[in-house]
């Protein structure tokens, strides 16, 4: 009886294990939404309105402009990426203000 349930139980863990593993189709590489990131993104929308108020820049980053500038350039070689074929990179000031937040 022991072995029954044994077996039983074993077969279905395989059968649950080749259902998970199984792949969804991709509809695309790059989510529609992510391509329309540069004219719809919050970051692309509105970073410059705030560098033009330091006032808001200060609220909605926590810190002034000039501490902002100087931690984006201390960390901005190690944050850049390359743009492939495929999809353009997000560039190290996005990366910093979505850390930042």
């Amino acid at each position: 009886m022991d072995i029954v349930l044994w077996g039983a139980s074993a077969s279905t863990l395989v059968n649950m294990q080749l259902l998970l593993k199984r792949e969804k189709k991709r509809r695309w590489w790059t989510h529609p939404m992510l391509l329309r990131r540069e004219s719809h993104g919050h970051f692309h929308v509105n970073y410059e309105e705030y560098r033009n108020h330091p006032e808001w820049f200060e609220d909605e980053y926590l810190m002034p402009i000039p501490i902002f500038d100087e931690l984006l350039s201390l960390l901005s070689r190690h944050l850049s990426k390359q743009d492939t074929n495929m999809r353009k990179s997000v560039g190290a000031c996005e990366v910093v203000v979505r850390d930042v937040k």
